[in-house]
């Protein structure tokens, strides 16, 4: 009797088959709640950065770990607003915020986590890719903004 194989990834069906998986939604795991709506939000944009099946549930408890940083850091970054950078000490003399130092405890943790689970600046993105990219890009905009011909050398 023959196995049954999956469809191919280059075939229509398995092309179906890819776009259905990418719009699946992906949940945390059991076990782990997210606070409140602004958790909701920020999760989904993160959860797209991978198909769904490639998150276990160890990255996805991650996932939630760096939601809630996300959402510590936003509301620091409010209050910092608020407060100010610089604040008077009793005696009248200016210093740093306090919160700027928590805040950038939790950054270092959440990019930290991040780089663990492999989270970062996607692969589509030419400025991540390389200077090459970066050249790419420029040119790209260029040519959009004055047209191709801006990208041939001129006579001096």
């Amino acid at each position: 009797m023959a196995k049954k194989r999956a469809p191919r990834s280059d075939s229509i069906q398995g092309q179906r088959q890819a776009v259905l998986n990418a719009m699946e939604e992906v949940h945390p795991p059991e076990g782990v709640k997210l606070r409140h709506e602004t958790d909701w939000i920020i999760w989904r944009q993160l959860a797209r950065a991978r198909v769904p099946d490639d998150w276990t549930d160890y990255a996805l408890i991650c996932l939630a770990r760096i939601v809630r940083f996300e959402t510590d850091i936003r509301e620091l970054d409010d209050q910092i607003d608020t407060t100010g950078l610089m604040l008077r000490s009793k005696k009248g003399f200016p210093i740093k915020n306090p919160l700027l130092e928590i805040r950038e405890g939790l950054l270092r943790q959440q990019m930290a986590i991040a780089r663990s689970i492999g989270i970062t600046a996607l692969g589509d993105d030419l400025r991540t890719i390389n200077s090459k990219g970066r050249a790419t890009q420029t040119a790209n905009a260029r040519a959009a903004k004055y047209g191709r011909h801006a990208l041939l050398a001129r006579p001096q």
